[in-house]
């Protein structure tokens, strides 16, 4: 198992043969079903209860975000960005991050699947990563975007 650009790499130079991509991929449920719970914003319950306003800011900037790179027209702009950040040195690798990019985008969600986040706690129970079962629900801002 590998994770981005490994993909791309391999669609691009045409080198390996992708098996498996966990992002598309409708089984196994208990993978499948993890899809849609990578959100990775944090606050605390007493930045919640101290400053509603700014974490209602950072949930709207996230979906602010979420539309823009959702947007197919905004792409170039989105690639022009990510360039400066990120640079593949090797044969084709512009070519490899503009696939990279085109293949990520649709996971850059700023909502949390209440669904899949449940599936990961049961796999990590199942694998005994975690001593018992909990609410997931505990864990989540109820006005976090879904």
């Amino acid at each position: 198992m590998t994770f981005r650009p490994s993909a791309s790499i391999c669609d691009v130079t045409k080198g390996l043969r992708r098996l498996y991509r966990g992002a598309l991929a409708t089984e196994p449920k208990e993978i499948a079903g993890t899809n849609g719970a990578s959100s990775d914003m944090f606050v605390t319950q007493e930045m919640i209860e101290k400053s509603p306003k700014i974490v209602d800011g950072l949930i709207a900037a996230a979906n602010e975000a979420e539309a823009f790179i959702q947007n197919p027209a905004n792409f170039p702009e989105a690639l022009k960005i990510a360039k400066t950040y990120f640079e593949f040195k090797m044969p084709k690798g512009d070519e490899v991050m503009e696939v990279s990019l085109k293949g990520a985008i649709p996971s850059y969600k700023a909502g949390v699947s209440r669904a899949a986040l449940k599936q990961i706690a049961a796999n990590m129970l199942e694998m005994k990563q975690i001593p018992a079962a909990f609410d997931t629900s505990k864990i989540v801002y109820d006005k976090a975007p879904q």
